[in-house]
């Protein structure tokens, strides 16, 4: 079982050109944007490719929080809690996730993101959680379980 993230967004690029960095954007299968509600037209199953120590074809390749139903939602440094996040730091990949959804919001285009354990859509809130992308710091960005955000 793994991590699932999705990424919606109006705009009508093609973000296959942003794979790199430890990650790729794939196209997301239909029953789990269903599921999930993602609310624009174009959707992304954003994985890691398996490069280098990037954990290959699931969204287990960026830095989580963790259960957003547990924490009061807010970016912060995040907690290196295993000693394989020490070893290998999903930086990478997270912080190349960031400048995707900052260079598309900064271009005038929605962007919402989702994530999952073992594609538990159920459990993934309803309301999005809206994050400015002007007052976040790049190196506190992390994803949080079952929390869908909006960023603008």
């Amino acid at each position: 079982m793994c991590f699932t993230v999705l990424l919606s967004t109006d705009c009508p690029d093609d973000l296959f050109a942003q794979n790199g960095s430890g990650i790729c954007f794939q196209p997301a299968d239909d029953q789990g944007v269903r599921a999930a509600a993602m609310p624009y037209a174009h959707n992304y199953d954003v994985v890691g490719d398996g490069s280098g120590y990037s954990h290959g074809g699931c969204g287990c390749c960026f830095s989580f929080y963790g259960d957003g139903a547990f924490t009061e939602y807010g970016f912060r440094e995040p907690e290196m809690t295993s000693p394989e996040m020490l070893e290998h730091s999903p930086m990478r990949e997270t912080l190349h996730l960031q400048e995707v959804i900052r260079h598309l919001v900064r271009q005038g285009w929605r962007v919402q993101l989702a994530a999952v354990w073992a594609e538990d859509w159920g459990s993934l809130q309803r309301e999005a959680e809206v994050v400015s992308m002007v007052v976040l710091n790049p190196l506190h960005f992390a994803l949080y379980e079952n929390v869908r955000f909006e960023f603008v």
